[in-house]
């Protein structure tokens, strides 16, 4: 999606910096115009096949199966999966076995 689509979509953001926008219940990331990464910590929004922040981390295996990488930290474990052709990659942030952050971005 380009910053142009995204502006006809959900108008114009809440709080801008620089390459980072806020809107009501989600962040993006603009690239030379292209929309690079969208985060949430909202529970009103969900994926395309349902799984939102709040829900327990056991609907990942379930929805997605294994995680093609595990980042265990101190507070967290994060969870990314990748598109087939890696080229795309969403992440789910867990604490305490409940999922409270989303991110789909670009893969680098």
């Amino acid at each position: 999606m380009n910053a142009t689509d995204l502006v006809d979509a959900f108008g114009q953001p809440t709080y801008r910096d620089g390459d980072d926008w806020t809107y009501q219940n989600f962040k993006v990331e603009v690239e030379n115009g292209i929309v690079e990464k969208i985060s949430t910590n909202s529970e009103m929004i969900t994926t395309p096949n349902g799984v939102r922040v709040g829900q327990a981390a056991e609907i990942l295996n379930s929805t997605f199966g294994a995680a093609d990488k595990v980042d265990r930290d101190y507070n967290d474990t994060e969870y990314e999966y990748y598109s087939t052709d890696r080229t795309k990659k969403i992440e789910f942030k867990v604490v305490n076995g409940v999922i409270t952050k989303i991110t789909c971005k670009i893969n680098d």
